[in-house]
């Protein structure tokens, strides 16, 4: 089962909720350049320039910005792994919890 969360601007807590319990969180969000020459362990903070959709996974969390697992490569970031900081989170396009019978029983 998944959920989306329908206003991705109040989600924080869903997603470190979700994350915490061993659900699985994707997130679906525009980047840009800056977001694709992502390199160690800078996060993103958001649109700089023309972007466009991108799906990743969601892995963990610090005060800062989410963690995420990219499907371009161990050449990306941080040996494939990315930050994106909370306010650029706010701005995604979609967010769903998978297994949310898991997460909301």
């Amino acid at each position: 089962k998944h959920h989306r969360l329908d206003n991705p601007s109040k989600s924080r807590d869903f997603i470190c909720l979700a994350l915490s319990v061993g659900c699985g969180v994707a997130i679906g969000i525009d980047v840009d350049d800056a977001f694709m020459d992502l390199h160690g362990s800078a996060a993103w903070s958001g649109l700089t320039g023309p972007g466009g959709g991108h799906c990743m996974a969601a892995l963990d969390w610090d005060s800062e910005a989410l963690r995420v697992v990219n499907s371009w490569s161990e050449d990306w970031a941080d040996s494939g792994l990315g930050r994106i900081t909370w306010a650029a989170v706010t701005k995604a396009r979609s967010v769903w919890i998978i297994d949310a019978a898991v997460c909301y029983s």
